[in-house]
């Protein structure tokens, strides 16, 4: 598959994210119950979903915590749209906001190296 050119990146409100956390539930993952909202009411700029026109295919966290830290979880990319370069966009997108940041992140295995 080819990427759309229609592919944007954009902030998300702590409603369009809770899909990350079904997104994340479904790789295997085992994300808290609360923890979009609470991470949400921490730093609500840190949430970004990708869309295609009115189809969210990716997403990633990037909470920051003061100037000098943050942390980055649920980056996702929808199965069916991988390999289009999505993903890469969406990573870049969120590390431009932890620019000049020590970053943690959660990692699956298969991400790891």
């Amino acid at each position: 598959m080819e990427a759309n050119p229609a592919f944007e990146v954009r902030n998300a409100t702590s409603r369009e994210f809770e899909i990350a956390a079904s997104w994340a539930a479904e790789e295997g993952w085992n994300p808290g119950l609360d923890d979009v909202h609470a991470f949400h009411q921490a730093d609500p700029d840190g949430f970004f979903v990708g869309w295609i026109h009115d189809i969210p295919v990716s997403c990633i966290s990037v909470v920051r915590y003061g100037q000098s830290l943050g942390f980055l979880g649920f980056f996702i990319v929808r199965k069916a749209y991988r390999g289009c370069g999505y993903g890469i966009a969406t990573w870049k997108v969120g590390m431009s906001r932890l620019a000049g940041c020590t970053v943690g992140l959660d990692a699956v295995p298969a991400q790891q190296e």
